[in-house]
């Protein structure tokens, strides 16, 4: 099953995810456990699956990054995502600056 959630909407999800779950946010593993950074967690919100749903799926034949995925989910070039994927922040505010600043253009 999927969301429908792309682009913008997915970021915004993510974020809202993120912030109303910190305990579930590590941005340094897509996924790991219960936890997951922006990208993994867009990807189980795109999909509408959990951690492990979303491990399975990606692994059983995209044949692409997660990284790369999510960008093409959210409308982002792949340097982007990378930017927000190789963020190892643990502050949300500064994932969310990084976020929002792709989202509204300053950051190319």
């Amino acid at each position: 099953m999927e969301t429908g959630l792309r682009g913008d909407d997915l970021a915004y999800a993510t974020l809202d995810y993120i912030r109303e779950h910190p305990e579930e946010w590590d941005q340094r593993s897509y996924w790991c456990g219960s936890t997951a950074c922006f990208i993994g967690r867009a990807l189980t919100i795109a999909w509408d699956t959990t951690l492990a749903g979303a491990r399975e799926r990606h692994w059983a034949g995209t044949g692409k990054s997660p990284t790369v995925v999510a960008a093409e989910l959210l409308g982002w070039t792949p340097l982007q995502a990378a930017m927000v994927s190789g963020n190892g922040t643990e502050d949300f505010t500064t994932l969310e600056h990084v976020v929002k600043g792709i989202l509204n253009g300053t950051i190319a």
